[in-house]
């Protein structure tokens, strides 16, 4: 009903190319392009939907990809950020501490999406991913020493209407090490780690 929305950056105009990058560092190169010959292969010289470029992205990723394109594709807006970190050391190990939340709309949804976060350890930048599936999680890191700097999305491979700095304010807390009667100590797994 409004002749603008087809120029509206977060329902439209930029947002059908930007999915195409997100996705392309979802999949990773080879497949993207993989997927995009197959998808011509399949499709060139007649019409096609949206629904058969997901049937050859899933054909070639090989993984379920409708909560990529529901979010994306169907539903409208997309994420704004704010987040925070501070490093931490403990039993002699450093970690990285990391609050996100998405800031957008409550009428958008919650995006599903990977997040890559480089915290920079002895001037060296260590790449890093989370998974972020809700509008406020926290990540513990493990770190090789202690962090001086740290960037979320530095390469801008995320379709968001911005990204806001906040002082770090911590979450529950979690566990990341235990040590077992006999003296082994176990490093804990917990759900949103580095991957």
């Amino acid at each position: 009903t409004d002749v603008n929305r087809i120029f509206s950056t977060s329902f439209t105009y930029r947002k059908g190319g930007w999915v195409l990058h997100q996705l392309r560092k979802l999949v990773g190169d080879a497949n993207f392009f993989a997927i995009l010959a197959e998808y011509r292969s399949r499709h060139q010289y007649d019409a096609a939907t949206t629904e058969d470029f997901q049937d050859v992205c899933e054909d070639i990723y090989g993984q379920d990809l409708d909560w990529f394109f529901t979010q994306w594709i169907y539903q409208p807006g997309a994420i704004a950020y704010s987040w925070g970190w501070q490093t931490t050391t403990s039993n002699g190990k450093n970690y990285l501490l990391v609050r996100l939340a998405q800031t957008q709309s409550t009428s958008y949804p919650t995006f599903i999406t990977p997040v890559d976060i480089r915290p920079t350890v002895g001037g060296v930048k260590q790449p890093l991913k989370v998974w972020n599936d809700a509008r406020t999680q926290h990540f513990v890191l493990p770190l090789t020493g202690p962090a001086t700097a740290c960037t979320i999305d530095e390469d801008g491979w995320i379709l968001t209407t911005g990204v806001t700095s906040a002082t770090y304010s911590p979450g529950p807390p979690k566990i990341v090490e235990s040590t077992a009667p006999n003296g082994v100590v176990h490093n804990m797994e917990w759900p949103g780690s580095a991957s």
